[in-house]
């Protein structure tokens, strides 16, 4: 809604992963280049972590799309799951033909299917987003997935996406043989100050803003309240732009940064339970997971929740942004409201001081008596004229 203020042609700052937004720090291609080479190297298994909000998901986004034809993909977000759960997601994401629903025929399923991918010259690759959710049991069945090898090659490629507690896991002793099948892991760390700056003015840019509309010291502000993690700075970022389009300013400067924080934030942009930022979701991995699996038909539809969770969290965070914008477009009406009465309400008493003024004068001038006229005045009579005699100059 501040799109035309700013003479955007869009929202520059989505909270939804973009990919016409997309910006690559060195960091970011260094993860983009080491999910190509797992892939093109048959390296087996990627591991690729990073704190909420840095891009993960994006980069997952952009890998997918740079793939040749001949890859076949399967994408899992549903991690609170068991062996079997897993395992049958993996079917059903890869399309194989279901043999069964125990753990023996998913087996038989996947590497039934896998084969048939292999023969006709077809790479698969299996990406595992939030994997650190994966208990323990499960992450055994992705070490198993990697033994599935022809002879010259892994019949699948693994990558594997997550927070830094997924390395956490990997480091335990009963992990030890799927850690050994990592072939090529990154962590993707946030932006320097430097990098904060470039991605701010590149996403405005993308919208036909003006690149300097955010002061250098509010940039700064802003990275350092966001420790330089890219989905807070959009956060931070859109807040701003609100704020600066309700009082109607051009430049957003440190004053609406501390406005921000200040207001929507009163007891800490971090002060929040540990993983959330803004919106805090519950975390399904301290549920019960047999009270998850009860609930459910099967990981088909689980896994269709966890997709609707996903979306509900997206559009709640959207909505907010809505609600803040219209609070601003009905304080910046209000305010034009007053601004307008004021003048009206000065020009009323001016009038009003003039009409007083004039009403006086007129008063004044119907009371003053007339001025006396000569003796010798000519005054003409009733019935007679006046005669003038004009004499001839000699």
């Amino acid at each position: 809604m501040y799109n035309e203020y700013f003479g955007f042609a869009e929202k520059p700052f989505h909270i939804a992963p973009d990919l016409n937004f997309l910006f690559l720090s060195p960091k970011h291609k260094g993860a983009l280049a080491c999910m190509e080479y797992g892939f093109m190297g048959d390296m087996g298994v990627v591991l690729i972590t990073g704190d909420i909000g840095t891009g993960k998901t994006t980069l997952v986004r952009l890998f997918l799309r740079k793939l040749p034809e001949n890859a076949r993909t399967a994408s899992i977000f549903n991690t609170n799951v068991t062996p079997e759960q897993l395992l049958s997601l993996v079917v059903h994401e890869f399309g194989f033909a279901r043999q069964g629903e125990n753990k023996a025929l998913l087996v038989e399923s996947i590497q039934a299917g896998l084969q048939q991918l292999h023969a006709a010259n077809l790479y698969p690759v299996l990406i595992i987003d939030d994997a650190q959710n994966l208990s323990l049991e499960a992450l055994e069945e992705v070490r198993w997935l990697c033994n599935l090898q022809s002879e010259n090659r892994n019949l699948v490629q693994i990558i594997l996406v997550g927070q830094p507690e997924l390395r956490t896991k990997l480091q335990k002793p009963v992990m030890a043989s799927l850690a050994q099948r990592i072939g090529v892991n990154y962590h993707l760390r946030p932006f320097t100050r430097d990098e904060a700056g470039e991605y701010i003015v590149h996403r405005l840019k993308t919208v036909n803003g003006k690149a300097d509309l955010f002061s250098k010291a509010a940039v700064d502000l802003i990275f350092e309240s966001a420790r330089g993690i890219p989905r807070v700075i959009n956060l931070l970022c859109d807040s701003a732009l609100v704020y600066a389009f309700a009082d109607e300013h051009k430049k957003i400067d440190t004053s609406i940064v501390e406005q921000v924080l200040t207001e929507m934030y009163p007891q800490g942009l971090w002060d929040l339970p540990s993983g959330s930022v803004g919106i805090h979701m519950p975390d399904p991995s301290d549920m019960d997971s047999e009270r998850q699996s009860s609930d459910l038909d099967g990981p088909e539809q689980k896994d269709g929740f966890q997709k609707m969770e996903r979306l509900l969290e997206t559009l709640e965070q959207q909505a907010d942004n809505y609600v803040k914008e219209l609070r601003a477009i009905f304080k910046l009406l209000l305010k034009k409201e007053q601004q307008r009465f004021n003048q009206l309400s000065t020009e009323y008493l001016r009038l009003k001081t003039i009409t007083k003024a004039l009403q006086k004068g007129r008063e004044g001038f119907a009371e003053r008596p007339e001025a006396p006229q000569p003796k010798n005045a000519a005054v003409p009579q009733k019935g007679k004229g006046v005669v003038v005699k004009l004499v001839e100059p000699k």
